[in-house]
């Protein structure tokens, strides 16, 4: 119902070029949404490997609850970390053996995939506005 809504709202010239807008951004997302998920999976399988290394005594990187697969639960996780929320509580201490390698994977992946990726995003976004607004009548 709501999309039909959407859709009848191009019969006003007010409403046209926004809605050519969404649909042309849409489109040209999808490139960069299948690269998102490779790298979200990508990192995942980091975060799943790290967290198997760890110590028995050891809590998870990650919260184990969500799903009742643990792979869909580090996924999720990294989603999550994509966006900015961060759970750092089970993160190593520095006076433990292994504080390396879980703080390092996670500065290197908040800073990719905030940095890198979401400014590729917005780059694409910025893109498109230009060649919708290009076409104006």
């Amino acid at each position: 119902m709501w999309t039909n809504f959407v859709y009848w709202l191009r019969l006003f010239e007010i409403y046209v070029l926004f809605i050519q807008l969404i649909k042309q951004t849409v489109s040209d997302m999808m490139a960069f949404l299948s690269l998102y998920l490779v790298i979200m999976v990508m990192l995942s399988s980091v975060m799943y490997t790290v967290n198997m290394n760890r110590a028995a005594d050891k809590d998870s990187l990650y919260d184990e609850e969500i799903f009742s697969s643990s792979y869909s639960n580090v996924l999720f996780s990294q989603y999550i970390q994509s966006l900015g929320e961060f759970n750092l509580d089970n993160f190593s201490k520095a006076t433990e053996s292994d504080s390396g390698i879980d703080w390092t994977f996670f500065i290197a992946s908040t800073l990719f995939v905030n940095l890198v990726i979401f400014n590729m995003l917005i780059a694409i976004m910025g893109d498109t506005f230009d060649r919708v607004f290009e076409n104006k009548k």
